[in-house]
């Protein structure tokens, strides 16, 4: 493609495939473009729920570092609506830690994601702890578990 910087359609091997271009855009700090190429992969992968969750995720974190704290949250819930429906617990895990450290994190709402990732995380075949380390930003992987435990107790 002609005066482009990065071409989104050409999908091979070797190439660049679905959410590529979101993420090399978000890296360049070309948050609009990432936006832009993410809402492609949206479309043309809609039958790829990976591709599907991966982008909403990348629109969130663009649009939280734009800050549209709405928009971003938006995008995020739809990635984690889709990881969850779609049984990708490691996708939703991503999710909700990115919608904690982009969103929530700098409204003091970290709490209201902490039951959804602790179930995230019971649906996975380590122990708690070991996931830990992958949420970074202080994300205590066995506290979520805990909140998700109290969430279902209070349910019954």
């Amino acid at each position: 493609a002609q005066d482009t910087v990065i071409d989104c359609l050409p999908c091979t091997d070797g190439m660049m495939a679905a959410c590529d271009c979101a993420d090399v855009f978000e890296s360049l700090e070309r948050y609009e473009e990432a936006i832009t190429a993410a809402q492609v992969d949206i479309k043309n992968y809609e039958i790829f729920p990976p591709a599907i969750i991966q982008s909403y995720n990348a629109i969130g974190r663009c649009q939280a570092k734009l800050g549209r704290p709405e928009e971003a949250t938006a995008a995020f819930q739809a990635a984690i609506a889709e990881a969850h429906d779609c049984e990708f617990p490691f996708l939703e895990l991503l999710a909700r830690r990115d919608f904690i450290v982009h969103v929530l994190d700098a409204e003091g709402r970290r709490e209201e994601q902490m039951a959804g990732l602790g179930d995230a995380i019971s649906r996975m075949a380590m122990a708690p702890g070991e996931y830990t380390a992958i949420l970074g930003s202080g994300i205590d992987a066995e506290a979520a578990v805990a909140a998700f435990a109290r969430s279902a107790t209070q349910r019954k």
